[in-house]
């Protein structure tokens, strides 16, 4: 069983690698759009 702090630490790790991941999804779409803006 994990203690309370170890268990903290791996869900706020776990939230920033989910906004990473949307944060990357988010920036290939707005790219996405540009491109297509451009033609």
């Amino acid at each position: 069983m994990q203690t309370k702090h170890e268990k903290g630490r791996n869900t706020s790790l776990y939230k920033k690698s989910l906004k990473r991941k949307t944060n990357s999804a988010k920036v290939r779409i707005s790219n996405k759009a540009k491109e297509s803006e451009k033609r």
